[in-house]
């Protein structure tokens, strides 16, 4: 089968998983390439030294991952490690010269022999760069993928050992042609929320478990857009009521006695805008069959973010019309200058998957992520699907919240920040982000 670049599926739809599947690279040029095969964790870093296999190392995981030749490797995904997420293969030009140079530039998917998948590329479908990350093999809710990337880093070699997690050792140190070798990157120094909400004290027990959520995704430094677009149909009417209060759901010291549901999430959310946005403003959208703007939301009137919510549903109605505000939020930032990060919640409901799947891919070519959450409800349809979807670049994710009333702090940060800095190195290779 041809591919293109951004060609996502399910592995085991072409392989068996407890055979070897061969991975191989054909790169023809100028210059000499080199092969290499990243083991990365959820955070997209290099799970162990040995997790970067390459001529100097050609085997890990017990054999499970291998390098068989000069431009390939097999792999046997049964066998992987579960704390291994994703295997990124790569290839990066010896001499540093540009990869819109080569003449030519294949990738193979094998099974016994047999050709499964396979996608061609010529120098015109680069520019600057003098590596690549070819494809990557990654495993999501226990099930294997594979994608096409085909996209690089003008810097090489050295830009695709950072992006992995690791470091270069000094070329003074290793002396000229020795390999390169990962070593554990220091961490970012940690940014304290706490003075930031000194203004909201119901919201300071948040500092703690979000600021080890963007040390644990090295988020810390990153300066975003961030905008709320919150579904209020007439099934979320129910989530919109005001409920009793409920113990935990801000920690401790987090009383939200008289708040709704929808508000009880808002309140988790405003931190991250605060620690995201240049100005802390959350950008704040609601729909339902129509879609109404309302006023940024801040550490100053974020508490009163519901209160409208009848007079706003009367204007929106009562039905699900996702694509509406979608096209929305896509024209507000596809200009922008910085990345926007979207969360995107609904009860679920969702029917037009092939407007909401096309405004996804479309919005793959723009600084846009989309955060979409399934909050206490059913029929997510496509939005559990968007790992499916060949995109530019991989721009959506989607969780459940449904058991938001028991979920910690940490857990629904974590879910939050997932997958988000690999969109943001990813779209910074591709020129998607300045």
């Amino acid at each position: 089968m041809i591919i293109k670049r951004g060609f996502r599926c399910k592995l085991e739809d072409y392989c068996d998983l407890n055979s070897e599947i061969e991975i191989e690279t054909k790169i023809v040029g100028s210059d000499t390439y080199n092969c290499c095969c990243f083991g990365v964790d959820i955070n997209n870093k290099l799970v162990a030294d040995e997790y970067m296999v390459f001529y100097n190392n050609s085997s890990a995981a017990n054999g499970a991952i291998k390098q068989s030749g000069d431009s390939s490797f097999t792999i046997i995904p049964g066998k992987i490690p579960s704390d291994v997420y994703k295997l990124a293969f790569t290839a990066s030009s010896e001499n540093e010269t540009r990869m819109g140079n080569i003449a030519s530039f294949n990738l193979l998917i094998k099974q016994n022999g047999v050709v499964l998948l396979e996608a061609s590329f010529t120098g015109k479908d680069f520019s600057d760069e003098k590596a690549l990350t070819c494809a990557e093999i990654y495993c999501r809710d226990g099930v294997w993928r594979i994608q096409c990337v085909a996209s690089g880093f003008n810097g090489g070699l050295r830009d695709l050992l950072l992006f992995y997690g690791g470091e270069c050792a000094d070329d003074a140190d290793s002396g000229a042609g020795s390999p390169v070798v990962p070593v554990t990157a220091a961490p970012p120094a940690k940014i304290s929320l706490e003075k930031k909400l000194e203004k909201a004290p119901a919201l300071i027990s948040l500092a703690k478990p979000l600021s080890i959520s963007l040390k644990k995704h090295n988020l810390e430094n990153v300066t975003a857009r961030v905008a709320l677009v919150m579904d209020i149909s007439g099934s979320m009417n129910h989530i919109y009521k005001v409920q009793k209060k409920r113990s935990g759901l801000l920690g401790s010291s987090g009383p939200e006695e008289n708040e709704c549901v929808v508000q009880q999430v808002i309140n988790r959310i405003i931190p991250l805008a605060i620690q995201f946005d240049n100005d802390g403003s959350l950008e704040f959208w609601y729909y339902g069959t129509k879609c109404q703007r309302q006023n940024a939301l801040n550490i100053d009137n974020f508490m009163f973010a519901t209160d409208n919510w009848k007079e706003v549903q009367k204007y929106t109605g009562g039905c699900n019309n996702e694509p509406v505000v979608m096209r929305e939020v896509i024209d507000e930032f596809k200009n922008s200058d910085i990345p926007a990060y979207v969360i995107f919640i609904t009860d679920g409901g969702v029917s037009q998957a092939r407007k909401i799947e096309n405004l996804v891919v479309e919005s793959s070519n723009f600084p846009i992520f989309w955060k979409f959450i399934g909050l206490k409800g059913s029929s997510y349809g496509v939005l559990e699907r968007l790992d499916d979807m060949p995109k530019v670049v991989d721009n959506a994710d989607f969780f459940s919240c449904d058991d938001f009333e028991t979920k910690s702090p940490e857990t629904l940060y974590n879910q939050l920040l997932d997958e988000f800095p690999q969109w943001l190195m990813a779209a910074r290779s591709m020129g998607i982000i300045k």
